[in-house]
Order: structure tokens, then C-alpha cells, then sequence
């Protein structure tokens, strides 16, 4: 009995992680907001060159 209540709490887990999966909506602050508004602004060439950037620093960063 106790081996088929883990099973079925484990389901019971499961189909409540998957349902809360859902995305969150998250309300930008001004500072995001204008920050978005100034990469949106940026050329391709500088936001490529951002995101190398910010793909060189989070490796330093590991170390």
C-alpha cells in the first residue's frame, strides 16, 4: 500500500510540475524598461558584439 501512494504521489508530482509550467509575466521597472529600449536601438553588429561580450565575461567569471 505504502509502495502505490509514492507511486501515485509521484504522478500527483509530476502533473503539477508540468501544469505549473506556465510563463510568469513580469513587470519591467523604468531602469529595464529604458535599458531594453536603448538595446532595441542598437545595430546588429553591436548587439552581436554585446552578446560576445557578455559570453566572455560570464566565463571569466566562473573562475
Amino acid at each position: 500500500m505504502a509502495k502505490a501512494r509514492s507511486i501515485v504521489g509521484f504522478m500527483l508530482f509530476l502533473w503539477t510540475f508540468r501544469a505549473s509550467s506556465r510563463p510568469r509575466v513580469h513587470k519591467l521597472s523604468a531602469e529595464e524598461q529604458q535599458l531594453l529600449e536603448r538595446y532595441r536601438a542598437l545595430s546588429d553588429e553591436d548587439r552581436n558584439a554585446m552578446r560576445c561580450l557578455l559570453n566572455v565575461m560570464e566565463g571569466v567569471s566562473r573562475f
